[in-house]
């Protein structure tokens, strides 16, 4: 089984200072730190900073990294913990840990892949699908085309925010699919920024 992994978090700024300090999927057996890990912004829009493997695969940057385990696992949970240097006024940098935890249960086993690219849901942000989307952000409450983050998530996120209103943990519930795998190759094939399942993280002990 595979599992495209992609820490995420959505700045204030294109030049706030964000590093993903750690990443721990404990049903998987993963436990990276900062020694492993690289945070990239490869997407056009350079607010959102991605986790990524250090060393990558053949020196490359990729958008989240894969896993492979030697059976499926429907239920687990992605940790990242993501250190933010935040100021009210930007004078002086503090660093600030933030923690998201994500909890996914798959609901089929008709396919060999898990990915969290969901690239429909996150070009069409409604009440219907908006949680779908495991991402951390700097400030709260955050409204996209009208949609009131704080109406959608209802019971699926907890979260716990700072004395500034900054969200230092979010707690969040996935039920999602599994991924055509030949789909997944073919994509990774014609975009380089996509880790190639050749890339996997192999996981066999968990």
């Amino acid at each position: 089984m595979y599992y495209h992994i992609i820490p995420k978090y959505f700045a204030d700024t294109s030049d706030r200072e964000i590093k993903l300090a750690s990443l721990e999927i404990p049903e998987l057996g993963l436990n990276l730190t900062d020694k492993e890990l690289k945070t990239i912004k490869p997407y056009p829009n350079q607010r959102y900073h991605i986790g990524c493997l250090r060393h990558g695969f053949k020196g490359r940057n990729f958008v989240g990294l894969i896993l492979e385990t030697d059976h499926i696992i429907s239920d687990f949970t992605k940790i990242c913990t993501w250190t933010v240097h935040f100021h009210p006024q930007d004078i002086v940098k503090i660093a600030f840990r933030m923690k998201h935890i994500t909890k996914y249960k798959l609901l089929d086993n008709n396919n060999l892949m898990f990915s969290e690219d969901k690239p429909y849901l996150s070009k069409i942000r409604t009440e219907k699908n908006y949680c779908d989307i495991s991402v951390m952000e700097f400030c709260y409450p955050y409204h996209f085309e009208g949609v009131n983050v704080q109406d959608v998530y209802d019971k699926s996120v907890d979260e716990f925010y700072d004395d500034e209103g900054v969200i230092i943990r979010r707690e969040q519930q996935i039920e999602t699919y599994t991924t055509d795998i030949e789909a997944y190759r073919d994509k990774s094939a014609r975009n380089r920024i996509w880790p190639s399942l050749e890339a996997a993280l192999k996981l066999y002990s968990v």
